[in-house]
């Protein structure tokens, strides 16, 4: 329980609205660095030049924490997504 009070103090308690807020917190930046590093092993997605003749899909970051069933913080979560109302629908066959 004691290395588990000490790991706990590393973790932000306050959920962010705007990625702003989260650039100057180590905390949520490693867990957006986790975000992507989990892209990079699936192997889900490439970063590529930005066309100049096709649209661009937007991005947001969205963060939350995940509590335990006493209600106390045990990991800052993020996710990378795709905003929809931009993607198309690819005609596979």
């Amino acid at each position: 329980m004691r290395n588990t009070c000490h790991l706990l103090e590393f973790l932000s308690q306050v959920e962010p609205k705007k990625v702003d807020e989260t650039l100057n917190d180590e905390n949520w930046v490693q867990a957006m660095q986790e975000e992507l590093n989990q892209f990079e092993r699936s192997k889900v997605w490439e970063l590529v030049p930005r066309p100049k003749d096709h649209p661009i899909i937007g991005t947001k970051w969205v963060f939350w924490n995940k509590m335990d069933k006493e209600g106390i913080v045990v990991r800052n979560q993020t996710r990378l997504v795709a905003q929809g109302y931009s993607q198309e629908e690819d005609d596979v066959g």
